[in-house]
This record gives structure tokens, sequence and C-alpha cells, in this order.
């Protein structure tokens, strides 16, 4: 996530089960640049490639796996910032870019649920690249326990083909 971290417009959204949970409204954004903006999405491309390029056999070496966090909320641009990892398109690309078994992928739920109409079907396609799933941190408590109950039962309905 380039320029700033995951962004919410609220963080007292109410939800399922009487839990808090933060929430986004891309009307509630401001259309100014960032300090750093304006980005272009072709721009962080280059950079992508560039660290790829880099640390990849590095971290081959080492045994170290990368694994990429989608942009949150996976929308562009923000701000003046473009966004890359924000579609299913971009993460095939993601992986073509670096092919490579340390060149992986983090599993938000809540962004790769906003990404696709069929999570479970994303789940089979990028399979074993996928080397870390969690769902967003900015759930109350009982949000993170649906989330990872969510996580348990997408798990469950993968395995049991």
């Amino acid at each position: 996530m380039t320029d700033f971290n995951w962004l919410r417009t609220r963080t007292d959204t109410p939800s399922r089960g009487g839990s808090v949970v933060t929430s986004f409204d891309y009307a509630d954004v401001t259309s100014e640049p960032t300090e750093g903006g304006p980005i272009s999405e072709e721009r962080l491309w280059e950079t992508l490639t560039h660290f790829l390029e880099r640390v990849v056999p590095v971290a081959e070496k080492a045994g170290v796996k990368l694994s990429m966090h989608p942009d949150d909320p996976p929308l562009s641009p923000i701000r003046g910032v473009g966004r890359i990892m924000r579609s299913i398109d971009n993460y095939q690309r993601l992986i073509e870019t670096a092919p490579s078994a340390v060149n992986t992928i983090t599993l938000c739920q809540g962004n790769f649920t906003l990404m696709t109409d069929d999570l479970p079907a994303v789940i089979r396609k990028f399979g074993k690249k996928i080397t870390f799933v969690h769902a967003h941190a900015g759930y109350s408590s009982f949000g993170r326990l649906y989330a990872i109950g969510y996580i348990r039962g997408l798990r469950e309905a993968v395995y049991a083909g």
C-alpha cells in the first residue's frame, strides 16, 4: 500500500452480532492529493518489478517467502495514489512478474471478497501461492471471531472438494 496504509472513513460501524467494525465510504474521502502523490499505477508496477528483480533471488537463497497484501480498500486511485494490488488480474500479473516459489500472496479475506464474486475459485486458482490468510485488523473481538469462523469454513469447503 503505497504512500499510506489501509484506509477507513469510520471506526464505529455496527455489524453482525452486535460487533463494531471499521468501514470505508469513497464519498467521504477527500480528493486532495497526498503529500507523496500523485503516483501512477504504471510507476507502481515499474517500482514493484524493480524491487522483485532484486529481492526475489535473495529471498530464494535465504528461504524467505514474500507475501503481497492487497491494497485496502482495493480501489484506485485514492487521493492521487494509484493502487495495483486491487484485482485478481493484478495478482496474476504479480505472480507472472516474478515466477518464483517465494513470491506469494496474502489472502486478506475482506479485500479478496471485494475483488471477486467467487472467493473459493480464487483460492483454488492461486492454490499454493497463498501462504498467509487473515481478516481485517480493524474488527472488534466479535468481528474477528466471525472472520475466523468464515476462514475455517472456506478452508473446509476448499479441501472438501
